[in-house]
């Protein structure tokens, strides 16, 4: 996969922490208190979990396969 903003380790990292904050958003943890552990914006929160919706649990889904 290859995005042009981010290296491949950049990628991994926010993959990993992607996938954290979403398994705590299905164990019922609310994107407020995911924004504060994660020290991000609450809008932030809410793009990260409307993406992994959409890839059903994959941030990157749209970048797999080009």
């Amino acid at each position: 996969m290859k995005i042009k903003s981010l290296s491949q380790d950049q990628i991994r990292k926010y993959e990993h922490i992607y996938k954290q904050m979403w398994e705590l958003y299905l164990k019922g943890k609310r994107q407020v208190d995911l924004a504060t552990e994660f020290n991000i914006t609450k809008q932030r929160v809410n793009q990260i979990i409307n993406r992994m919706k959409e890839g059903e649990g994959d941030y990157y889904y749209k970048h797999r396969d080009r």
